[in-house]
């Protein structure tokens, strides 16, 4: 159970897990050319995240935050 607020990845960070949302609701944020931080979208259950950088080994592309108690599935 991931708890509100918590930063499962972040915009940047070179790590490759796949994350899938079984319940709860997580925030997308992607810094901007000005490194200002802007929400982009609320991800819901049975959405997932992480793929870009899996499928690619690019770095993470945006910063993803639980909104509330979250069951997170992950695959590495």
């Amino acid at each position: 159970m991931s708890q509100p607020e918590e930063i499962k990845i972040q915009q940047g960070e070179a790590t490759y897990d796949f994350f899938i949302i079984a319940k709860g609701e997580c925030e997308c944020f992607v810094k901007d050319e000005h490194r200002q931080e802007r929400f982009v979208r609320t991800l819901s259950p049975g959405q997932h995240f992480g793929e870009i950088a899996l499928l690619t080994g690019s770095k993470r592309t945006a910063t993803i935050q639980t909104k509330n108690y979250s069951t997170i599935g992950m695959v590495s």
